[in-house]
């Protein structure tokens, strides 16, 4: 897979979201899964029909669908095949914006390009942050103060802590702080003493920002959807000119689509994000 079919590949993506829906400019739909697109039905492995009506619906309008999600992108493939959605997506970004690929009939396409990019990042990061993560995830397990720690320092560069009790996530805390402090890095805020630290460029704004750049679009032209505080990256004014989200949403992203003059459905999960994106784009 090379450069230039990578660019033929977005150039055709391209064709699938030149037109505006009639009453709004919006050419391009990215969401989120759990909490989003998924949630509050059975099985989990597929979309609800609902939910794929209304995807394929936008694209007979002429805008193009994109996912925006921690699965990664080979689950996604599995799960929108599984659903029956007839339109291809855009593009697929999986691993909190760390990955990028193409969807076709036959399969999936990686995009090169995002994925070197993302590894120079790699580098740079390693050079800045690599040494003292290191050291703090050695302290972390050294002083007992985890239950369990995901860090793999040559691979993800991020670092999952589940602190022992809530005595130990303070003194982890104190540790960790400075390193955010810097900005190199930013907090998912997890559940109880659960929680992730990713670097400050693995985010969904990111990808969001890539796929625009190689679609041709902006942000007034892109809608967005998410309900989790790790989705905080999408709902920002450089990235989306549309905002929704599900009744279900957390309080700081339903504070930031009342902000931008979104929409918040009443409803939880896809059916909140259907009725909230059909209000908005029909103002």
């Amino acid at each position: 897979m090379n450069i230039q079919k990578d660019n033929m590949i977005a150039k055709s993506s391209m064709v699938t979201v030149l037109h505006r829906h009639p009453k709004s400019n919006i050419r391009l739909f990215v969401f989120d899964w759990d909490g989003t697109a998924l949630g509050g039905h059975d099985p989990y492995d597929r979309f609800p029909k609902e939910f794929v009506r209304f995807l394929d619906g936008l694209a007979k309008q002429g805008i193009g669908w994109a996912t925006n999600t921690t699965w990664a992108v080979e689950t996604q493939y599995k799960v929108i095949k599984t659903s029956g959605v007839k339109s291809l997506p855009v593009f697929l970004a999986g691993s909190s914006g760390r990955i990028a690929a193409h969807m076709t009939k036959r399969g999936l396409i990686p995009n090169h390009p995002y994925a070197r990019w993302i590894e120079s990042l790699d580098r740079m990061f390693d050079k800045r942050v690599g040494k003292t993560l290191r050291r703090i995830a050695a302290q972390l397990l050294r002083d007992g103060l985890v239950d369990q720690l995901d860090f793999n320092p040559y691979r993800h560069r991020y670092m999952t802590v589940n602190f022992a009790s809530t005595s130990e996530s303070r003194q982890g805390w104190r540790l960790i702080s400075p390193l955010l402090e810097t900005g190199n890095m930013y907090r998912i805020v997890g559940k109880g003493n659960n929680d992730t630290i990713l670097p400050t460029y693995m985010n969904k704004g990111t990808v969001i920002a890539y796929m625009q750049k190689r679609l041709g679009l902006r942000a007034e032209e892109t809608m967005v959807a998410g309900d989790g505080w790790n989705d905080r990256h999408m709902f920002k004014t450089d990235v989306a000119g549309w905002m929704v989200c599900p009744a279900n949403a957390h309080p700081g992203i339903k504070a930031l689509v009342r902000k931008h003059d979104g929409v918040i459905g009443r409803q939880r999960y896809s059916w909140g994000v259907i009725e909230a994106a059909e209000k908005l784009m029909n103002r």
